[in-house]
């Protein structure tokens, strides 16, 4: 999982950000990053979700990031954080999520699906996994 986040702080630094909404995030250079839930079963869920500061503009300088991987309820959950940095200033962050749902007896996945301006798929690759 490690190696993913890296493979996805590489794909963000240097680049601009154009918007961002719920689970998609566009880079000014037409590269749009999704978060998915790729598999799961009953009960158990994943998500990610973008949020930008207002009106930013400038190259991500660099994107740092948070791991949690606790019990709750007798089952699993791990969250992720991802922040974006212009310089030292936070602009961006994701909030990602991932649970084995009731009492850990199931199990989901979250993904990152990467597309060019043309929307050809350029990678995709899980992100959290429980």
């Amino acid at each position: 999982m490690l190696e993913n986040i890296y493979k996805l702080k590489k794909l963000l630094l240097y680049k601009e950000i154009k918007e961002a909404k719920g689970n998609k995030l566009e880079l000014t250079d037409g590269t749009k990053i999704e978060f998915y839930m790729s598999d799961n079963d009953c009960c158990a869920v994943a998500s990610g979700k973008w949020i930008l500061s207002d009106k930013f503009e400038g190259c991500i300088t660099n994107v740092d990031f948070s791991y949690s991987d606790e019990d709750l309820f007798g089952g699993r959950c791990i969250t992720l954080k991802l922040t974006i940095f212009h310089n030292q200033n936070k602009v961006a962050q994701a909030d990602c999520y991932a649970d084995n749902g009731n009492a850990g007896y199931y199990f989901s996945v979250l993904s990152v699906n990467v597309k060019n301006i043309d929307g050809k798929e350029l990678d995709d690759y899980i992100l959290l996994s429980v």
